[in-house]
């Protein structure tokens, strides 16, 4: 049994996903690792995939890239969100390489770069209109400047490659085509080697050379979000203890609000887990937890809302066997992420980096 939620990343997944992900082509394949691997552990995920001769992975923060280089010591860390006044030293010191992500902090990695170690990358803006140079700023970035600044290689993230990620298919298809005309003309403008999200490496399919492939979802979740045919396995377990038991008449509700009531005599289990634990509240009144008996898996619906620390379930049909084990599973390879952000209207990530208050067990 259990007394605390506990999460179980399985790290052979993680490693077989990125394996598989390497057979899309002869790519670079470079994993994003930000918000402390969408809140899986960074530095236990970095240390395996440096076993297995990862290139380099990406965070957003220097503060991110610091708490992996203390494991990773010389993995090539790049920094999405850039360099900064304030965040030039660190760079130095860890040896962090910097998205340059406009002209102010190119300038700024000018006059740095002759003492730094790195080189930087490149981002441009074709579409996302978030982080990038955008295009009228691109002549400013002369071939001169680039090889000074010891330039690896640009990067792009497109809005739109997702499948479904838009009910407008029309929109989906012209964000594409503009982001796809928009990063041919940057290969072919600056002559570096390119870089995309996985999801663009698809909707690419060959269009524009492609030196580097950075994924995140797909490689820690276990879920192909992409339109190729990648074959993943789910990383994540996800169990909770049964804090109680008890029997609920029609005469009783359940939860704040009151906004289930017993609609016939019910078994319900009280689960030491809730939304502080970075379980939606949306799942309230739709939501399912499993319980097995080592033989069989049982489905248990959440019943009224989801608390801080605490879920009901009906637990009527599960028989005693699998209820004596005392844990119910809320993530598990039937039951994903993928599927728990459906049924909860959000993201899955947006999940996800919620677990960090979740104590982590690694599993080979």
């Amino acid at each position: 049994m259990i007394s605390d939620p506990l999460l179980s990343v399985h790290i052979d997944a993680i490693k077989n996903n990125y394996q598989a992900i390497r057979t899309i082509g002869a790519v670079d394949v470079c994993p994003v690792l930000k918000a402390d691997a969408y809140g899986l552990g960074a530095q236990a995920i970095a240390q395996a995939l440096v076993s297995l001769g990862c290139s380099g992975v990406y965070v957003c923060t220097p503060s991110e890239g610091i708490a992996i280089r203390e494991v990773c010591p010389t993995l090539p860390i790049y920094i999405l969100n850039g360099i900064t006044e304030g965040t030039k030293e660190v760079f130095k010191d860890y040896g962090l390489t910097p998205v340059i992500n406009d002209l102010q902090q190119f300038a700024l990695w000018e006059r740095l770069v002759a003492s730094y170690p790195t080189g930087c990358v490149i981002s441009l803006e074709t579409g996302l209109n978030r982080l990038g140079v955008p295009e009228r700023d691109w002549s400013q970035l002369t071939a001169d400047r680039l090889k000074q600044a010891r330039a690896l290689f640009v990067l792009t993230h497109f809005a739109c490659a997702e499948p479904g990620i838009t009910p407008d298919a029309d929109i989906e298809r012209k964000q594409n085509a503009r982001q796809l005309a928009g990063y041919g003309r940057a290969l072919s403008y600056f002559n570096l080697s390119g870089s995309i999200n996985l999801d663009a490496y698809a909707v690419n399919a060959q269009r524009y050379p492609v030196a580097q492939v950075r994924t995140g979802s797909a490689l820690l979740y276990g879920f192909n979000q992409s339109q190729s045919s990648i074959a993943l396995s789910p990383t994540i377990t996800l169990q909770a203890p049964i804090i109680q038991i008890t029997s609920l008449t029609t005469e009783d509700f359940v939860g704040y609000g009151a906004t289930y009531k017993v609609k016939q005599p019910i078994k319900s289990a009280v689960v030491g887990i809730g939304y502080a634990h970075g379980i939606p509240r949306s799942l309230s009144n739709c939501g399912k937890v499993f319980l097995t008996d080592g033989a069989r898996w049982y489905t248990a619906p959440m019943i009224g809302r989801v608390s801080m620390n605490l879920i009901n379930c009906d637990v009527s049909s599960v028989p005693q066997e699998a209820l004596d084990k005392g844990v119910v599973y809320l993530l598990n390879e039937h039951y994903t992420l993928q599927d728990m952000g459906q049924d909860a209207h959000c993201l899955d990530a947006e999940i996800s980096c919620r677990f960090n208050r979740l104590e982590v067990r690694y599993i080979p």
